[in-house]
Formats: C-alpha cells, sequence, structure tokens
C-alpha cells in the first residue's frame, strides 16, 4: 500500500480499517456473534457453582487455604477417599518429596493446621478447592474443609458447642437447600478404620459416590500428626459431580405464612444404632411440618442420644392446642414403633 505524503497520521492497519470504514459504512456490514475458543460458558457455570460453595463456608467462618499438589509416592494411598489407582508422577522432581500428583487433600490441609499449632497459633475452621488427577484423562474438582474450631461460639463470653459428626452432617445439608440440589442422598458408611472413627456418612447420587462425611480418628491424629487436643471433622466433595445435582426446574418462592409457626422439641435414644436419617424422614407425614433439625447429640458406649427440633408451620389457619398436640403424639408414636425410646 502506498499513502499520500499528506497522510502522515496513517501508520498502522487499524489506520486503515478506520479509512475504510467512514468509506463503505460500518452500518451496512451485517453482524455475526463472537466466536473465541476461549469462551465456555458451561466453565463459568461450574465457577460460579464452585464460588457458591466458597462464599457459604467463608460466611461460617471457614478459611481458605492453598497446598502443594505434588506428593511424595509413600503418602498417595493416605486419605485416599476415592481410591484412585492411577499414580501420575513427574520425571524431573525437585525431590521425591514432590514427585507425584496427590490423590487427596487431606493429608497437606492436617499439615497446616500441624504448622499452626507449632507456631502458637490458634486453629480455624479451613477448606479447599483443587484439581483431582483421577486418571491420565479425567481430573475433577475436589473440596475438602476441616473442621477443627468451633462453629457456635460466643466470642465475648467465650461460650461455644463442641463439633460433632452432625455438625458436619448439618453444614452440608444446608448446603444442598443453598444450591438447589436434588438426587442426593447421605447413608452411614465406615471409612477406612486407622483414619476415621465408625461413624461416616457417605454421599451419593445414582449410586455414584460424590462425597464424604467424617471424623478423623482420634489415635491416628496423635501418631502420625501429633494432634492430641483437638477432634478434626472432614467434609469432602466431589465438584464436578455434585454440580450435576442442581434441580433445574423451575423454582417455585414458597410463600411467607401469616400464621405463626410452632416449635416442638423431642429427645430419644437409640439403643440399637439405628439410621436416624430414614427415619426422622418419616416424620414429614403431615403438610404441616415444614421442617425438622438435629438440635443437640449425645453419644457412649451404650446408647446415642439425640435432641431435635421440629417446626410445625400452618399456611392456612392457626392451629389450635389439639391439633398441635396431635401432630406432636403422632411424632412421638411414629419414632417409638422405629424402636427409639423417647424421653417424656
Amino acid at each position: 500500500l502506498y499513502f499520500p505524503y499528506y497522510r502522515q497520521d496513517l501508520i498502522n492497519i487499524y489506520d486503515i480499517s478506520e479509512e475504510i470504514m467512514k468509506t463503505i459504512d460500518i452500518n451496512k456490514f451485517n453482524t455475526t456473534p463472537i466466536v473465541s475458543p476461549v469462551i465456555n460458558f458451561n466453565a463459568n457455570k461450574l465457577y460460579v457453582f464452585n464460588k457458591k460453595i466458597k462464599d457459604y463456608f467463608v460466611n461460617l467462618g471457614f478459611i481458605e487455604t492453598k497446598t502443594y499438589n505434588l506428593t511424595s509416592e509413600s503418602l498417595l494411598d493416605k486419605f485416599n477417599l476415592y481410591n484412585i489407582k492411577t499414580n501420575i508422577g513427574i520425571l524431573n522432581p525437585i525431590s521425591n518429596d514432590r514427585k507425584y500428583l496427590r490423590h487427596n487433600l487431606v493429608d497437606q490441609m492436617i499439615n497446616v493446621l500441624v504448622y499452626n499449632m507449632n507456631h502458637k497459633q490458634e486453629l480455624e475452621n479451613i477448606f479447599e478447592v483443587q484439581k483431582i488427577q483421577f486418571d491420565y484423562k479425567n481430573a475433577n474438582h475436589i473440596f475438602n474443609a476441616i473442621l477443627c474450631s468451633p462453629i457456635i461460639k460466643n466470642i465475648i463470653t467465650k461460650e461455644q458447642v463442641n463439633n460433632n459428626i452432625y455438625t458436619a452432617y448439618n453444614i452440608f445439608e444446608s448446603l444442598i437447600k443453598i444450591l438447589n440440589l436434588s438426587n442426593i442422598q447421605i447413608c452411614n458408611t465406615k471409612l477406612n478404620s486407622n483414619e476415621f472413627e465408625s461413624d461416616s456418612f457417605e454421599i451419593k447420587t445414582n449410586n455414584k459416590t460424590i462425597g464424604f462425611i467424617g471424623k478423623i480418628n482420634n489415635k491416628f491424629l496423635k501418631k502420625e500428626y501429633k494432634i492430641t487436643n483437638n477432634d478434626l471433622f472432614i467434609i469432602n466433595l466431589n465438584l464436578d459431580e455434585l454440580y450435576l445435582c442442581i434441580d433445574k426446574t423451575i423454582n417455585k418462592i414458597k410463600p411467607i405464612s401469616e400464621f405463626n409457626p410452632i416449635y416442638k422439641e423431642i429427645t430419644f435414644e437409640n439403643p440399637n444404632h439405628l439410621n436416624i436419617n430414614n427415619i426422622l424422614n418419616k416424620l414429614y407425614f403431615d403438610k404441616n411440618i415444614e421442617s425438622i433439625n438435629l438440635y443437640d447429640y449425645y453419644k457412649n458406649a451404650d446408647k446415642d442420644s439425640y435432641t431435635i427440633s421440629i417446626k410445625i408451620q400452618s399456611y392456612e389457619k392457626t392451629l389450635d392446642q389439639d391439633e398441635i398436640s396431635k401432630l406432636f403424639n403422632q411424632c412421638l408414636s411414629i419414632l417409638e414403633k422405629e424402636g427409639l425410646i423417647v424421653r417424656k
């Protein structure tokens, strides 16, 4: 191209394009959508989903942490919750301690707590989201949270409610509602007995395991990490699989009732160690029973003791005392029929 000597302002291809647009009129060009391989709307949705989970745990007082993605061969099978068999290493590692892609987040997150303990820092609840390579082709975003400090505490009076396995359970159950997830089953299970206590939960969808809730064995903590005075509970989730459980049906906003709710508490013992989740689901026999929440839990060698809070909510009228008593007595009857001992 040759430019007139008096057009010293034409320096590059962008200046030429501007001159062409002035002559032809840009409005005469047909519009076409932007095509870019960089834009991946599904990936963006997964990012938003993961961020919602992070924000939920941050609001509960958890702190996000980042740990090494490489580990040693000897640590690959520790906390291998998803039973990953493929060991993927790098050719020129800086050391044998950083040679293989890890199979879990738990081990190095506990090391974060150990580091803080050794530096006389108060332990905080932490979480991490990181990709874990399941094999050479497939990698999933794995979320892991560790509860080591009471969720419910008063900073001024120093009063607090100690965590237990149902603290972690209720945290995940609330997350299900916030994310509008469906087709989620939470089942009692037994994880590696050396690493975890007997009371654990497996999270499934369509018979596929997508997460775990458990308490790390105190003897194992003392032996492997020298942690003696803290109970550690984990919530471990496969976020890529959990994302597929989003209920995509149109949400119907539940109206706010103009009538006051009634709360009733029931304390019962579980001497036969029955599956409490299945029993509590049977209490939703009436449309006025809106929610059932675990209020307190105590365990000893002989039996488990629970206190639940039942929310009775009518959207049609104010329930009288007889109607409330009838619902409450039916709940008591169901629990007793299932083999639980109700304290009256």
